[in-house]
């Protein structure tokens, strides 16, 4: 089984989106019926923010998720989580806008089974 490398870094904010994979039957009178699409249909989303770091602190990071090129998993504990689980991060954007060499970093973490 492979290993997974662990988030460097603690996030400041984060925001739990859902939507559950569902296959629909969608019949001619108006009903439709609902399924889940899988075992594992109803994975979190997070939308999460590092604000105003050290610019190593977000080089670091940035670093970190560029070498995960946005398909490789990675261990990652939730705000409010006892347990890490296993998460991509597809896009991510670093704001390098202060000019007193702090930055920030927004990225979207979608969880997986492995």
């Amino acid at each position: 089984m492979p290993t997974y490398p662990t988030f460097p870094m603690a996030v400041d904010s984060s925001q739990l989106a859902r939507a559950p994979a569902l296959r629909r039957a969608k019949f001619g009178d108006g009903y439709s019926q609902a399924a889940p699409a899988g075992m594992n249909h109803n994975l979190r989303k997070f939308s999460v923010s590092i604000s105003m770091k050290k610019g190593a602190d977000i080089d670091a990071v940035d670093a970190f998720l560029s070498e995960r090129g946005g398909y490789q998993l990675f261990w990652w504990t939730p705000p409010g989580a006892s347990t890490p689980a296993l998460f991509v991060c597809e896009t991510w954007s670093v704001d390098e806008s202060n000019l007193h060499a702090a930055k920030g970093l927004s990225a979207s973490f979608e969880e997986r089974v492995a």
